[in-house]
């Protein structure tokens, strides 16, 4: 957990399989209304973290902070399933 999921109301928004995977890997979408920022991550069956935009972006930031749970769900989407 980054250190801005400890320190605010974080909720998970989607948790869907992972497309054409049958692994039982899921992509979920996290984030917090109350300070407008969503993220997506990749959790395997063991609950380890294979990717996970709170951790990417720039440096200024932490993570990318998508506006809407639904455009972060997109880009898990498109992806992973490339």
């Amino acid at each position: 957990m980054s250190q801005k999921e400890s320190s605010e109301n974080v909720m998970i928004y989607y948790k869907i399989p992972v497309p054409y995977n049958m692994a039982g890997t899921v992509i979920e979408v996290y984030g917090s209304d109350g300070q407008g920022w969503y993220e997506w991550r990749v959790v395997t069956t063991d609950g380890k973290i294979q990717r996970d935009t709170g951790t990417e972006g720039h440096t200024a930031f932490e993570g990318i902070q998508y506006g809407c749970p639904e455009i972060a769900l997109r880009d898990a989407l498109i992806a992973m399933s490339e």
